[in-house]
């Protein structure tokens, strides 16, 4: 409907991380909905995973070329009900990220905000690997 283009750079798996991947499934459907909700008609969204060699972890980008989210919003926006910022038409409720955020921590991860340039919005979530399980039996 928005002629959005979506692009995905997912390398061959180069380590395993011990998540829950109904829960991390649902924490980049997240990104990526809200990435595609706040871009232009005729954006674009784009998901990159990588393997960093200088660190034993896995990073995930989602990135957009939506309004981006200000400075002085960037770690609320990570909190239960807070909205950046009110778009006519669009349906925001301030609990995705929220739930992003608590999942991520969950699984001793990272999830930041950072600028696209020229314009929009870089969501990194970063999962180490050497991670026991979050779950005890």
């Amino acid at each position: 409907k928005k002629a959005i283009n979506l692009t995905a750079t997912i390398p061959e798996a180069k380590r395993l991380v011990m998540a829950d991947p109904d829960l991390i499934k649902r924490v980049l459907e997240n990104l990526l909905n809200n990435a595609i909700k706040f871009s232009p008609t005729n954006g674009y969204v784009s998901m990159e995973v990588e393997y960093p060699v200088e660190t034993n972890t896995v990073k995930v980008y989602v990135r957009d070329l939506g309004s981006g989210v200000k400075d002085e919003l960037k770690q609320s926006i990570f909190q239960k009900y807070e909205i950046g910022q009110r778009f006519e038409g669009i349906a925001q409720t301030g609990l995705g990220l929220a739930f992003c955020k608590m999942v991520i921590d969950a699984h001793q991860g990272s999830l930041s905000i950072t600028d696209n340039q020229p314009q929009g919005a870089i969501f990194t979530l970063e999962l180490n690997v050497e991670l026991q399980s979050v779950f005890p039996a």
